[in-house]
Parts: C-alpha cells; sequence; structure tokens
C-alpha cells in the first residue's frame, strides 16, 4: 500500500471535508455569503453534499487502506483536489479569501492537494498491484459503467467548454444562472468522479468496486437532498434539463444501491479490514 504520510493527509482530508461539509450543507443561506467566489445558497448545499460525500470517500480509503480495494476512491480524491485547485488558480483574481469559510474551503482543498501530491509519488515509487480474488465482473455491469463514464465526460467536456450565455450558464440544467467560476467547478467534479470510474471498466472482478460504490451513494445522497429543497427552483416545463440533472443522479443512485445489494456476498472481501 502507499505511504503512511499519505494516510495521514487522507484521513486530515477527511476531517476538513467533513467539517466544510457539514457548515455548506446546513447552513447554505449563510455560507452562500461567505464562500470564496459568488454562489447561491442552493449552489453551496450541492458543494456541501460534494464535501460530505468526500469525507466519506476520505476516510473510508484511511481505514481499509489497501490499494486493490480503494484505488478508484483514492483517484478520485486526488483528482477532485488537483482539479478544483486548478479551478480556483485559473480564476484567483475573483477568489475572496476574506471568511471563515472561505479560509476553511482552501485549506481544505490545498490539503487534499497535498494528499494527491503525496500520494501520486508515492504509487509512482511503489507501483502496488491492483490484482485481487473475487467474482468477475458481468458484462452488463462493465455496460453500465461504460455508459456511467461516457456521460459523465460529456458533462465534464460540456462544463470545461461553457461560456457564458450557453446552456450550462443559463439554467439549462442546473435550474439557476450560474458563473463560468461555477460551471467549471461543476466540471471538475464530474471529471473527478469519470476518471476515476474509468479504471473499473477493466476490473477483472467486483471487489475494488465495494468501497466506491458505497461512498458514491452517499455523496449522491447530500445531493439530492440539496435538490429537493430547492424544488420549487426547478421548472420542468419551460426547462427539462433539470429532469436529467435530478434523474441521472436518482438513476445511478438505484442502480448502485441495487448492484451493493445483488453482489453483496461478491463484495464480503472488500469489506475486511486488513490487520
Amino acid at each position: 500500500m502507499l505511504s503512511a504520510t499519505s494516510r495521514a493527509l487522507i484521513r486530515l482530508s477527511a476531517i476538513c471535508y467533513l467539517l466544510l461539509g457539514i457548515v455548506l450543507f446546513l447552513a447554505p443561506q449563510w455560507s452562500s455569503g461567505q464562500f470564496p467566489w459568488n454562489v447561491s445558497p442552493f449552489v453551496v448545499m450541492t458543494i456541501g453534499g460534494w464535501c460530505l460525500g468526500n469525507a466519506v470517500f476520505a476516510w473510508q480509503s484511511a481505514r481499509i487502506w489497501d490499494w486493490r480495494m480503494i484505488y478508484p476512491s483514492l483517484i478520485y480524491l486526488w483528482l477532485f483536489g488537483l482539479f478544483e485547485g486548478a479551478v480556483l488558480l485559473a480564476f484567483r483574481d475573483r477568489v475572496s479569501v476574506g471568511s471563515l469559510v472561505a479560509f476553511g474551503y482552501m485549506v481544505t482543498i490545498g490539503i487534499n492537494v497535498l494528499a494527491a501530491w503525496v500520494g501520486i509519488a508515492d504509487w509512482l515509487r511503489l507501483r502496488p498491484s491492483t490484482q485481487v480474488e473475487g467474482t468477475p465482473v458481468p458484462g452488463y455491469v462493465r455496460g453500465l459503467i461504460i455508459f456511467f463514464t461516457f456521460n459523465l465526460s460529456i458533462l465534464a467536456l460540456g462544463g470545461l467548454l461553457a461560456q457564458a450565455g450557453g446552456l450550462s450558464t443559463e439554467a439549462g440544467i442546473f435550474p439557476e444562472p450560474l458563473t463560468l467560476f461555477t460551471v467549471r467547478a461543476f466540471a471538475a467534479f464530474f471529471a473527478a468522479i469519470c476518471l476515476s470510474a474509468l479504471p473499473l471498466i477493466w476490473a477483472r472482478n467486483l471487489t475494488p468496486m465495494f468501497a466506491y460504490g458505497l461512498a458514491g451513494i452517499v455523496l449522491i445522497i447530500p445531493i439530492l437532498i440539496a435538490a429537493f429543497v430547492n424544488l420549487d427552483k426547478f421548472d420542468f416545463g419551460s426547462r427539462p434539463g433539470g429532469i436529467l440533472y435530478i434523474g441521472s443522479y436518482l438513476f445511478t443512485l438505484i442502480v448502485t444501491a441495487w448492484g451493493l445489494w445483488h453482489y453483496r456476498p461478491a463484495f464480503s472481501p472488500g469489506e475486511r479490514v486488513p490487520g
């Protein structure tokens, strides 16, 4: 596995994401005025959901700490930190750090970026194996992963290439107008999920999907709660993209939950914490 330093940084990231996520998710109205850039309470609550999910990804990874079982989760965390850090750097002239929430966000992303650099350096040095015994991946499960990553790649590329006045910024999918800063942050989130799920297409068995799928469920639930709390902002008649926004999360949640339940005997190796 990777080094003890990498594990400690992942644990620290989990704590930072948990604390930040609680504040953003439970107090979005107040936090929107304290955030590093101009965002609505709905966006803040959604980002709080990301943070709560990231906390589970990180804590679970540090608890199991077996590369063969958690490499998709670690890849997601590394890429999330690096991509969101790159977004902050690209829009640095619009970033404000004059509040506790803004400072906490910057510190959390900074620790995540540090964990990514240390983790990647460990991986290059140690080259841990991904081979582990388990139930072979059924063809339709591999097909669902391909479908999942393909759709996320469209969202990520769309957000990366979006320009002001387009579908992404004018409430075409997300029910509120978004700045390009926020659109790029969403694109970074989707790209991190897409690229971390990509290696699972070639996974030989189901074992590494357990930790990733379980944390993914926890990630999706607060995002959906944020959407339902702000359901009045959706206009499904004139802006049907909102159906895609909620529907895609619901579909992913249901399919992932069903998969974890249906294949729970195959995931038993992933539930054991190495001694």
